[in-house]
């Protein structure tokens, strides 16, 4: 595989290494600030103790009555020496200055400037929109952004932080049991995007903190040469999660370890070490910081309207056996979701779903994020993100959420699964895996694509990331037809040769059924020219030095097919 294995998104984390420029680190954060019911006495603790001369923009988005006017921004003026302003119109920010969003508006930060919109999304969406505000300053501003979400009602807030984590930025809730109304911070919390809990007071000071630290990663970069400490700390997180991250790429772990660090005010890579051996909390946010567990309902809408036409091409002539789906790398289950829908639609609506024609797997190794998916209850604002004509249908909405209807639920099964460690499935008819690749290396990448190809059948579709590419797997794949076939668009490829795979290995005797035995000996029988395809079956002998893992590749969770996860 070449270094074009994958086509990757200048802006995101596993882009190519590049040095940190003066312009990137004299850039202004822009911090965000989120609160509701009982949050004006959370603003007004977290303004008295907000950093001065730190050049950071502060900006307020407060749930009010939009048939009032706002007096906020004279209240806040009484309990902080920095000036308040009321935003109207387009304005230039200055820095060490608080902007306040009047009632009924939405504000969103565009092209350096913060601009007020009309509120969108679905008309149950809080006014104004913290998680508008946060996704718009995720954008703009990627890592020089902080996203604070203080006391309040409902979940607002909870998506756009995913948003800021996704670009590196810097994520706080407010301790709930200081809060007066917790929903807001709990559901923030609950994501597992959250860096920091602190009361308001707390968070004021730790701001200045993370405001005054410009990112270096120079000496991240040295310490990824040498053994030590760098893979202690990758020790560190093996014992306690059971997750090698060295194949992960360097300039990823480069930012996530950084960005622990600033969240927690640690200069020394040394000292963070140190405190990941004494703290078992912080080696699991750097865990979840890693795995980067964000998604949207029909992210890439285009990509899906596509992968509809595909999947209803594909599914024309079928007449026996269910359709099976495997979503890798699923995060809280939008995406797994989001294609039990299309393949509902196709079959003629929710009420056609049923396990024995339908069977959706979504994967995942973040636990939080599948216990999340599991519930199938996301904030009102993931509303936006599912199409008008099809939200009543597969959704039940409330007056701060919408719920998953029990119909999509009861075919999606989430289960715990490492891709590039345990057994896939068989026979699957599309695998999605998007925006996953790209934070991986090209060993890692090759590892994961040969087990993918293994479990596709003949017909199946592999769906990608609008960044993602298949790279020299081509000679096992082909590409299909149409707008959506470019590598760069993220397309479906049809999986080809099923003829010359190896029959699926059998569970070990003993073994649980649910759990494939995880030490069966295996040999190839095949190595054809394409370096890509080899395939291999039991035997008694011990595994070869080759061998890409020790795990049996052709036995799935067979326990899957009568429903339990």
């Amino acid at each position: 595989m070449n270094d074009e294995t994958v086509s990757e998104k200048p802006t995101d984390d596993a882009q190519t290494d590049q040095p940190e420029t003066s312009d990137a680190q004299s850039k202004p954060y822009i911090v965000g600030i989120a609160a509701s019911a009982g949050g004006l006495e959370a603003v007004s603790l977290l303004a008295q103790n907000l950093p001065k001369k730190v050049g950071a923009v502060y900006v307020v988005a407060l749930h009010m009555s939009p048939t009032h006017k706002s007096v906020l921004s004279t209240l806040l003026s009484r309990e902080t020496k920095l000036p308040v302003h009321e935003l109207s119109g387009e304005v230039v920010p200055e820095a060490d200055a608080i902007y306040v969003t009047p009632p009924n508006t939405d504000v969103v930060y565009e092209m350096g400037k913060l601009r007020l919109r009309n509120p969108s999304g679905h008309p149950a969406t809080p006014k104004p929109s913290a998680d508008r505000l946060f996704t718009s300053l995720a954008e703009a501003c990627g890592e020089h952004c902080v996203g604070v979400v203080l006391s309040g009602t409902g979940s607002d807030g909870s998506y756009g932080a995913q948003s800021i984590r996704e670009e590196g930025g810097i994520t706080i809730a407010q301790e709930p049991a200081t809060a007066k109304y917790d929903g807001m911070p709990t559901s923030a919390i609950e994501t597992g995007c959250i860096d920091l809990t602190l009361s308001p007071e707390q968070i004021g000071t730790h701001l200045e903190k993370i405001l005054a630290r410009p990112r270096n990663f120079e000496a991240l970069r040295d310490l990824m040469d040498t053994p030590s400490p760098l893979g202690d700390l990758f020790g560190i997180l093996l014992a306690r999660t059971q997750v090698d991250f060295r194949d992960y790429k360097e300039n990823t772990l480069n930012r996530r370890v950084a960005r622990r660090m600033t969240a927690l005010g640690i200069d020394s890579y040394d000292a963070y070490v140190d405190y990941c051996r004494s703290n078992a909390d912080e080696v699991d946010a750097l865990h979840r910081d890693l795995l980067i567990s964000v998604t949207r309902f029909f992210r890439d809408p285009h990509q899906f309207h596509h992968l509809k036409s595909e999947l209803k091409e594909t599914f024309a002539s079928r007449t026996t056996g269910p359709i099976r789906i495997w979503i890798v790398g699923c995060a809280t289950g939008e995406e797994a979701y989001s294609v039990a829908i299309i393949i509902a639609e196709l079959l003629g609506g929710i009420s056609a779903l049923a396990k024995r024609n339908v069977q959706v797997f979504a994967t995942d190794i973040d636990q939080r994020a599948i216990e999340v998916a599991r519930r199938g209850v996301y904030p009102i604002t993931a509303a936006g993100d599912v199409p008008a004509e099809l939200l009543p249908d597969y959704f039940v909405v409330g007056e701060t959420d919408i719920t998953v209807r029990p119909e999509l639920r009861a075919v999606t099964l989430f289960s715990h699964h490492n891709v590039f460690q345990d057994p896939p499935f068989i026979n699957v008819d599309l695998v999605s895996i998007r925006n996953l690749l790209i934070y991986f290396n090209l060993s890692l990448q090759e590892r994961v694509l040969s087990r993918l190809h293994y479990a596709l059948s003949s017909t199946g579709l592999l769906f990608l990331g609008t960044s993602e590419s298949v790279g020299e797997m081509g000679c096992s794949l082909r590409r299909g037809r149409g707008p959506t076939r470019s590598l760069a668009s993220g397309a479906a490829f049809r999986a080809s040769c099923r003829s010359s795979r190896a029959p699926a290995c059998s569970i070990a005797p003993g073994a649980r059924s649910d759990r494939p035995a995880s030490r069966w000996p295996m040999t190839p029988t095949c190595r054809p020219t394409c370096r890509w395809r080899v395939w291999w079956r039991p035997t008694v002998s011990s595994p070869p030095a080759t061998a890409p893992s020790s795990r049996c590749w052709g036995t799935s969770a067979r326990s899957w097919k009568s429903g339990r996860a």
